[in-house]
């Protein structure tokens, strides 16, 4: 019986060390799931910046051309206004 008892206690601390991988398995991915989803959204975080910031000089540029219209017309009017009073 002594052997069988060894049998015994062999394959139950192969049985809890299997048991034992598996779970720090789990741990394992789990953490690298967390890790992948932490940069997915850091991921997504700079694209929408990146967007924002491309949007942003975008408007920059319409404001810039408005304003350069909007002193273009006042030019046209004063120049208008300045033939006028050659006249």
């Amino acid at each position: 019986m002594g052997k069988q008892k060894w049998i015994f206690i062999g394959g139950a601390a192969l049985i809890a060390a299997i048991v034992a991988g598996f779970i720090l398995l789990q741990s394992h991915i789990s953490k690298i799931e967390q890790e992948k989803e932490q940069l997915e959204m850091a991921n997504e975080q700079l694209k929408l910046t990146n967007e924002f910031q491309a949007v942003d000089n975008e408007f920059a540029q319409y404001e810039n051309q408005t304003q350069l219209l909007a002193n273009d017309s006042i030019v046209q009017k004063y120049s208008a206004a300045k033939a006028k009073v050659e006249k």
